[in-house]
């Protein structure tokens, strides 16, 4: 079992398969972009991931957030939408 990620870490978790760099995410959520990085930081430790991309890797294997397609968004892909279970 791994640590629970706070609400803040999966605030930030939101924004990452969206492929948003850390100062839009700061911007996003109206915290600091030294903030980002320690939830970032924090969620890679919980997670034991290296990276952005893994890190949502995991919490899909997890099955801690879920993919899901949003009509008229951007017709020429999936756009992901993370929910937490």
């Amino acid at each position: 079992m791994i640590e629970p990620l706070t609400e803040r870490e999966r605030e930030v978790l939101r924004h990452v398969p969206g492929m948003m760099t850390t100062a839009e995410v700061a911007s996003e959520m109206y915290i600091s972009v030294n903030t980002v990085k320690t939830h970032l930081k924090s969620i890679h430790r919980k997670l034991a991931t290296g990276h952005r991309r893994e890190a949502v890797r995991r919490v899909r294997q997890l099955e801690l957030i879920a993919r899901r397609r949003r009509s008229g968004v951007r017709p020429e892909g999936q756009t992901w939408c993370l929910t937490f279970s």
